[in-house]
C-alpha cells in the first residue's frame, strides 16, 4: 500500500488569497485519516492538490517517493470522490460500472445497488448516485482514495445507514483513504486518526483523545460540532 507525504504544501491564489497555508501531513500505508473543518477551512483543497486538480504555490506532494507535482492527475492512480459526483447520463448504472467481474460483483453486493442496475443516473437519488459512484471506483482499484464530503448528498435520514456501509467498505479495501467532512460525527465513525482545519490550515492531527481540549482546536469545532471534544460527553 502507497506511502502518502506532503512537505510544507501549500496554494496561493493569483489574487492573494490563501487556500492552503504550508502543511505537512504524513499519510502511512493503508491509514484512514478523517479530516474536518468548516466551509473554506481547506479541506477540499487539499484533496484537490493531492489528486493534482490544483498545483501548489510550494512543498512537495509524494506517493511512495515519487514527486507527484508534475504528474497529471489521471497518472497518479489516486481515485478521488468529489461531492457532486458524476455519472455518464446517457447510461444506465450497470453500463457505468462498464464489466461484470468478481470485483464489480463484490462492490454491488457491499454497496446494495444490485436493483438499481438498469436504471439511469436522473432516475438515482443522490444516495444511489454515491453508491453507485463508490462502486465504480472500486473497480479502479486505486491504492489511494480521496472522498470529499460522502455525507453531502443523503439526507439526513439516511446518513447513519450509509455511515455502516462506508465503514464496511474501508474494511473491505486495500487502501490508504483521506476523507473530509464538516461533520465530527462522521470523522469519529470513519476515521482512524482525525485532523482538524481551519482557516487554510492544519490545526491538530490525533487520535479522539489526542485533539481533545487542544487550543485552537475547540475553536475550529465551534461551528462543526464543538460537544465532539467537550471532556464532559459521553
Amino acid at each position: 500500500m502507497p506511502h502518502l507525504v506532503l512537505n510544507a504544501v501549500s496554494l496561493t491564489y493569483p489574487n492573494g488569497g490563501v487556500g492552503l497555508h504550508p502543511t505537512t501531513l504524513d499519510v502511512p500505508d493503508g491509514d484512514r485519516l478523517a479530516l474536518f473543518g468548516a466551509t473554506g477551512s481547506g479541506k477540499t483543497t487539499l484533496l484537490r492538490l493531492i489528486v493534482g486538480l490544483e498545483s501548489p504555490t510550494s512543498g512537495d506532494i509524494l506517493l511512495d517517493g515519487r514527486r507527484l507535482n508534475d504528474v497529471p492527475p489521471h497518472e497518479r492512480g489516486i481515485a478521488f470522490i468529489a461531492q457532486k459526483p458524476a455519472l455518464y447520463p446517457h447510461l444506465t448504472v450497470e453500463e457505468n460500472l462498464k464489466l461484470v467481474t468478481k470485483v464489480m460483483a463484490k462492490a454491488i453486493a457491499l454497496l446494495k445497488i444490485e436493483h438499481l442496475l438498469k436504471r439511469l443516473p436522473h432516475q438515482l437519488s443522490g444516495g444511489e448516485r454515491q453508491r453507485v459512484v463508490l462502486a465504480r471506483t472500486v473497480l479502479k482499484n486505486a491504492k489511494v482514495w480521496l472522498l470529499d464530503e460522502p455525507f453531502a448528498p443523503l439526507d439526513p435520514a439516511f446518513r447513519l445507514e450509509f455511515r455502516k456501509e462506508l465503514h464496511l467498505l474501508f474494511e473491505s479495501l486495500d487502501a490508504t483513504i483521506i476523507l473530509v467532512s464538516h461533520d465530527p460525527i462522521d470523522a469519529l465513525a470513519l476515521g482512524r486518526r482525525l485532523g482538524v482545519l481551519g482557516d487554510g490550515r492544519l490545526l491538530r492531527l490525533g487520535s479522539a483523545e489526542e485533539l481533545r481540549g487542544h487550543p485552537g482546536v475547540t475553536e475550529a469545532a465551534a461551528t462543526t460540532g464543538q460537544f465532539f471534544f467537550d471532556s464532559s460527553a459521553s
